[in-house]
């Protein structure tokens, strides 16, 4: 299996061997038969593309999906795109936002920069401007230089759209990785201890959720960074009095219930311009394979 995917490789490259994307594709199959994934996304590539074969967006679904199905981050991110665009398959906004996110945690740059795209717009998921800021930001720090810079123009052209206070608030988010590392970073925090986490980006959360939770006199400590217990308190009595459940800890939860207060409605606006006009064909911005 292996050596077929590579010998389909190198006919498809013409690396060592005539270019023949015709043996590229009959060495794919015989892979992507048994199995190998890498050979079923490539296929789902030709396909989609019409490279070598008729372009057939159906055939390509169907092995996108196969790979997807057993874990293809760039197969996840492709098949989102499909379903974002209705090509090869019904267009199904909430099944692209499934797809772009399996692909997103395991870091495939491409699905980051798409999803923060829907969080943008509000296309299968809801509206979050904070989400989409972070995602770009997760993007634009990603190993292909070509999604990297869509994602830092994506970013930029968000940033120049929202509030100043949202903005703030997911630099802050995005600063700090977000997410799992969020939830992981309070997972170690001493249980009620004073030290300061010195990955002092973590540090820096807790100086905003202190200074937030100080405006709405939950909390009249110092706003040092600290994760100890006046923080901890201050946490679990403004969890209670929004009838969350009082853990104590930082998670997106909490973030997003504190930003939903800290910013009412933030600066409208219409699609952004910033990825895809839904209907209309185009993939700039968001196909960036």
């Amino acid at each position: 299996m292996e050596a077929q995917y590579n010998l389909a490789h190198l006919y498809e490259s013409g690396l060592g061997v005539p270019k023949d994307v015709g043996q590229a594709i009959g060495w794919y199959s015989d892979a992507a038969e048994q199995g190998c994934t890498d050979a079923q996304n490539n296929l789902g590539y030709l396909y989609e593309h019409g490279v070598g074969v008729k372009r057939d967006p159906s055939i390509a679904v169907r092995w996108y999906c196969q790979a997807a199905e057993l874990g293809h981050a760039l197969a996840q991110a492709n098949l989102g795109i499909l379903y974002n665009y209705g090509q090869g398959v019904n267009h199904d906004y909430l099944a692209a936002a499934h797809w772009y996110h399996e692909a997103a945690a395991q870091g495939e740059p491409l699905a980051q920069n798409n999803l923060g795209l829907m969080y943008a717009n509000g296309l299968g998921v809801e509206k979050d401007f904070v989400e989409s800021y972070k995602r770009f930001h997760l993007a634009a720090q990603g190993d292909d230089a070509k999604v990297a810079s869509t994602a830092e123009d994506n970013r930029q052209r968000l940033a120049e759209n929202i509030g100043p206070e949202t903005l703030a608030w997911a630099q802050t988010i995005a600063a700090n990785a977000v997410g799992r590392q969020i939830v992981e970073l309070a997972a170690i925090a001493p249980a009620g201890g004073v030290e300061l986490m010195r990955t002092a980006d973590f540090g820096q959360l807790v100086v905003t959720v202190q200074r937030r939770l100080d405006q709405l006199d939950f909390f009249k400590g110092a706003i040092d960074g600290l994760l100890g217990p006046l923080t901890t308190e201050a946490v679990m009595a403004y969890q209670k009095a929004q009838d969350m459940e009082a853990t104590g800890e930082i998670d997106e939860t909490l973030l997003a219930r504190l930003l939903a207060e800290r910013e009412q409605g933030p600066r409208p606006i219409t699609r952004l311009n910033i990825g895809f006009s839904p209907g209309s064909g185009s993939k700039t911005g968001l196909d960036v394979r």
